[in-house]
């Protein structure tokens, strides 16, 4: 279980296994909210690969698949691991990717967050 105050609100966290699998139960004050049931990914990564470029950044990110993780290659020259949080979207180095669904085995792009900039979007380009 993990708890913390969210202004004037106490927010609980609790962790559970069952015979279905496992989820996270929460609460907010005495008011119990929906339960999260854990995420099982069906499409491989490797649909994501690919480089992607946003015109109004001027920016081209390359995502490349190592078994079941994905590495962004920013524009810095760093790379980044992406953790998968659920289908089509990853996370990795404070930013979100929401990727759209892959259609005959490719995503066509994504939407990046950041902070407070959200839905930069990215397209595939042909390479």
């Amino acid at each position: 279980e993990f708890t913390t105050t969210l202004g004037n609100n106490s927010i609980l966290l609790r962790f559970e296994r069952g015979a279905e699998g496992r989820r996270i139960r929460q609460w907010i004050g005495a008011q119990e909210g929906p339960a999260f049931e854990e995420m099982t990914a069906t499409r491989p990564v490797s649909g994501y690969a690919g480089t992607y470029r946003s015109d109004e950044l001027a920016a081209s990110f390359t995502i490349v698949a190592t078994d079941e993780s994905l590495q962004v290659k920013l524009p810095s020259g760093a790379t980044a691991t992406l953790r998968r949080i659920r289908e089509d979207v990853f996370v990795g180095s404070g930013i979100t990717y929401r990727f759209d669904a892959p259609r005959d085995g490719r995503s066509a792009g994504f939407a990046l967050d950041q902070g407070r900039v959200r839905g930069i979007r990215f397209v595939r380009t042909a390479k």
